[in-house]
């Protein structure tokens, strides 16, 4: 029966067993697998016992057939190792590969219907709009993230409460000159606006980019501020009318009231 070996530093380890019968000792150790023994003289079981691990290697090669010697024992390993690796079923292979493509692209998906969810209930009105400009998802929402990422670089901060009782008289100021002087009262609060928005913490500049900016904290009032802007520019075309001016202040007042953070429970559509 073929006596295997372990790996070099097993196969000059102190045997673990001896079994005598006359002459010979059957030896079991680590430099043994499987249960097979090593028949030996009985003296030199001695000599694997209390020999130094150099002296071990020596005896254990005399009995151990060649190749299962310290050295060929390693080499047996290595060669199985060879065959381990280059015997692997094609098939088994192929589906260990196809399995892991199958998770990257799984969680890669869910990450992007995290993203989708979260944006769409950030943005609400918003993310629709947003994707209509774009035409399609994948590009607004990158859009819709740049302005996040953009205004989470900002200093946003609530209004002091002096502040805020400065500005609400200055809006009630604004109502009031809308009954005599409606195009004044519209362009005031236009002013007042931004005025607020610069306090809390938003650079002020194009306005494209501040309703953008807007979006982020306030999307379901930044599209009165769209509608207010709009009918602000027409007087240069001449276009506006009382009916249109009403519409302007009441879209400002709803943005107004949401960066003072007073509540509108039910602010007033505005159609254009």
């Amino acid at each position: 029966m073929a006596v295997r070996a372990c790996a070099a530093p097993n196969a000059i380890a102190k045997p673990t067993n001896a079994e005598t019968r006359g002459n010979t000792a059957t030896v079991y150790g680590q430099a043994t697998r499987y249960g097979y023994g090593v028949a030996v003289p009985v003296d030199s079981v001695k000599a694997l016992t209390d020999s130094t691990p150099s002296n071990r290697a020596s005896v254990w090669s005399s009995y151990l057939p060649l190749e299962f010697g310290p050295t060929g024992a390693v080499k047996q390993l290595e060669e199985t190792r060879t065959v381990n690796l280059t015997n692997v079923n094609p098939v088994i292979l192929i589906l260990f590969v196809c399995l892991v493509l199958a998770i990257c692209i799984a969680v890669w998906m869910f990450m992007l219907k995290k993203r989708t969810q979260n944006l769409r209930s950030k943005f609400g009105p918003e993310y629709d709009k947003a994707i209509g400009e774009h035409r399609g998802r994948g590009n607004a929402e990158s859009e819709l993230q740049k302005r996040v990422e953009r205004v989470a670089k900002f200093n946003i901060h609530p209004l002091k409460a002096e502040e805020r009782s400065r500005y609400s008289e200055d809006w009630r100021r604004e109502q009031s000159l809308f009954v005599d002087d409606p195009q004044a009262a519209v362009n005031h609060a236009d002013t007042l606006v931004q005025d607020v928005m610069q306090r809390r913490g938003y650079p002020v500049g194009d306005f494209d980019q501040n309703a953008s900016d807007l979006s982020v904290d306030h999307p379901r009032v930044v599209e009165n501020y769209r509608i207010a802007h709009e009918i602000a520019l027409r007087k240069y075309q001449g276009k506006e009318d009382t009916e249109d001016l009403r519409k302007a202040m009441v879209s400002y007042r709803a943005l107004f009231e949401e960066l003072m953070e007073q509540t509108v429970d039910k602010p007033e559509e505005i159609t254009r």
